[in-house]
């Protein structure tokens, strides 16, 4: 019933088409809706193009979808579920095949343990859904 609800707040609020893109989805294998809907909506509430395509994108369908819609960052949730170096290596693999002007936020559980990595290789972390809010208003 969350995802519901989250859904028909999300058809309900497409934003404007003038405001800035954003791509949110779930790495493969990881999932988990509730974060990165819940982002979507932020982001639609907040004026951004939210392009929320569900779980499981393929890393180079992303990055694909990213420079099609012009967007300025693909925001990702992680689970804490898996191989930390594994993701790491598939998060680094998407941020060189994205657009350079798109950046990378990625949140969710699987974040605060490999935080240091993503940072040094330029991808932003947010750690709640507040400082998703707040990436967006100072982006």
């Amino acid at each position: 019933s969350v995802r519901a609800y989250l859904e028909r707040l999300y058809v309900s609020m497409r934003s404007a088409p003038t405001g800035p893109g954003i791509v949110l989805t779930t790495m493969p294998g990881h999932r988990h809706e509730i974060g990165i809907f819940s982002c979507a909506v932020i982001s639609a509430l907040e004026g951004w193009r939210a392009h929320y395509f569900g779980l499981e994108w393929p890393l180079t369908e992303i990055a694909q979808s990213a420079s099609d819609l012009k967007v300025e960052p693909a925001a990702l949730s992680v689970s804490s579920i898996g191989n930390d170096h594994e993701l790491v290596r598939q998060l680094a693999e998407l941020r060189d095949l994205l657009p350079s002007e798109a950046g990378l936020l990625v949140g969710g559980a699987g974040v605060a343990a490999i935080e240091d990595n993503l940072e040094q290789l330029g991808i932003r972390c947010v750690g709640s859904l507040r400082q998703f809010q707040e990436s967006l208003r100072t982006h």
